[in-house]
């Protein structure tokens, strides 16, 4: 612990340049002459369902929207191969974050696209999307913020004299990656912040909820002036994430929602606070 702490703002500021090297850029994404961004969150819905079911790594899906976003920002893509671009990606983000018995196999995805693209379509996008991205894969995603604030608040409670148990850690956790995962679906929220705010609004909604903290907690510390937000700004990001969570898209509903074996079930935690902005 005392080694973490004595190189925190290293890591961090770390983290920040290198999410700033792996960030898509919208204006380009919107240039696009057959793919908007209307067509984006079916896309993902689509992708989180195969996520759900192949019951991959929490990693997987940040990673894989960042690829696909980036890959738009530098490369025309046409309609027809879009969902080969995002099946692609998915894979490629399997490869760095999953154990190697997870990985689905050529023919798995072949199947997951109803056969519309063969084996030799999937490695020739592969091998353009890495060119595509200069071998550039690995970039920080919301969920990697998330477990830095995390840390910091527990460390600051710690030291205040109130601990945080495990169980509210976790909950908190899972609470802000479905946010941050949410998030991910409406352009209009997740193109307006970066990721490391993306991951502090979802932290701080998620501490207010399980009413552990206060939001001023969450700013305790040296938080880098690319993560700060303004009070405005927050009050902003709260109101539009609260009001696109009371209609979660249909793969989000079952991996947080839903009996489904590998389901994280929120709907307890989150009832009162999307009945409250219903």
């Amino acid at each position: 612990k005392n080694q973490v702490d004595e190189y925190q703002d290293e890591m961090i500021q770390h983290l920040l340049e290198m999410e700033l090297l792996g960030r898509p850029n919208l204006d380009l994404m919107q240039l696009q002459p057959e793919v908007t961004l209307r067509m984006r969150p079916l896309l993902l819905d689509f992708l989180m369902d195969v996520i759900n079911k192949l019951n991959l790594s929490k990693l997987t899906y940040p990673l894989t929207v960042n690829m696909i976003d980036r890959y738009a920002s530098v490369c025309v893509i046409k309609k027809k191969h879009y969902q080969l671009l995002g099946l692609t990606a998915l894979w490629v983000a399997c490869k760095n974050m999953d154990a190697k018995g997870m990985i689905p196999r050529l023919d798995d995805l072949c199947r997951y696209c109803c056969r519309c693209y063969d084996r030799t379509m999937f490695l020739e996008m592969e091998s353009h999307l890495m060119k595509s991205l200069k071998w550039h894969i690995n970039t920080p995603t919301t969920d990697n913020f998330v477990n830095v604030f995390l840390y910091r608040l527990s460390t600051y409670r710690f030291e205040a004299g109130s601990k945080m148990t495990h169980s509210q850690c976790t909950t908190i956790e899972i609470l802000a990656n479905y946010f941050c995962e949410l998030a991910s679906f409406y352009p209009h929220i997740h193109f307006s912040y970066l990721v490391p705010q993306i991951a502090l609004i979802a932290t701080i909604m998620s501490c207010m909820i399980m009413q552990i903290c206060t939001q001023d907690e969450l700013y305790v510390g040296s938080l880098e002036k690319p993560v700060l937000l303004t009070l405005h700004q927050m009050e902003y990001a709260y109101q539009t994430l609260a009001k696109v969570a009371t209609r979660p898209p249909p793969s989000l509903k079952t991996k947080y929602f839903s009996d489904h074996p590998h389901s994280l079930n929120l709907s307890a935690i989150l009832m009162p606070f999307n009945a409250s902005n219903s």
